[in-house]
């Protein structure tokens, strides 16, 4: 995996260190290495982290200094469980994205839950129930919402060096589906 993350021995072992001692602390190192490969912080990125009050969560906002200040790029949740449930992680913050500073009104997510990590759109202006919406990843012929850090390297490695150049788009109004939208794929992570 020459062209990966996995090609840089310190993210490499931070996966491994995980892989063999999955602990609340070794998902946050890992993590927080991906955090620095994919956003340099010379290229104006400023990150903040923190952990909700029940300590289940790990959170990192991405913010883009710009001529009018930090406004949030990407948001990065931690869950530091890996077993529970992908439903309902966003709704501790969803009051914090509605009132966060953004460019656009959109800006990225991602969930991270062991080794597996699932992108989302978050869009302010939509209803409550379209704001966060998950992605589609496509692996070969097949669709899927989640990928593998370590099986899906070149998948997320697009994911890793993708986000950081855009956000997403607005919504098309013909678009009727909203939950099955593909935004990702091998070679993009722009709508198709």
């Amino acid at each position: 995996m020459a062209d990966t993350y996995l090609s840089q021995l310190a993210i490499a072992d931070l996966i491994k260190t995980y892989e063999k001692d999955p602990t609340p602390e070794n998902v946050i190192n890992m993590v927080q290495g991906l955090v620095d490969y994919a956003f340099y912080p010379k290229d104006k990125w400023a990150i903040k982290q923190f952990a909700d009050k029940e300590k289940n969560h790990h959170n990192y906002f991405v913010m883009k200094e710009g001529d009018n200040g930090k406004t949030l790029h990407t948001i990065i949740k931690i869950s530091l469980d890996p077993t529970a449930a992908y439903d309902n992680q966003w709704d501790l913050l969803m009051p914090m994205l509605d009132n966060a500073p953004m460019a656009t009104g959109r800006c990225w997510g991602i969930l991270v839950r062991g080794l597996k990590v699932r992108l989302y759109e978050y869009h302010r202006d939509e209803p409550k129930s379209y704001r966060m919406v998950t992605c589609d990843f496509k692996i070969g012929n097949k669709s899927t919402h989640s990928v593998n850090i370590r099986k899906d390297p070149k998948v997320f490695q697009t994911v890793l060096r993708r986000i950081p150049t855009y956000l997403p788009e607005p919504w098309d109004d013909a678009l009727t589906d909203r939950t099955k939208v593909n935004t990702t794929s091998e070679a993009s992570t722009g709508r198709p």
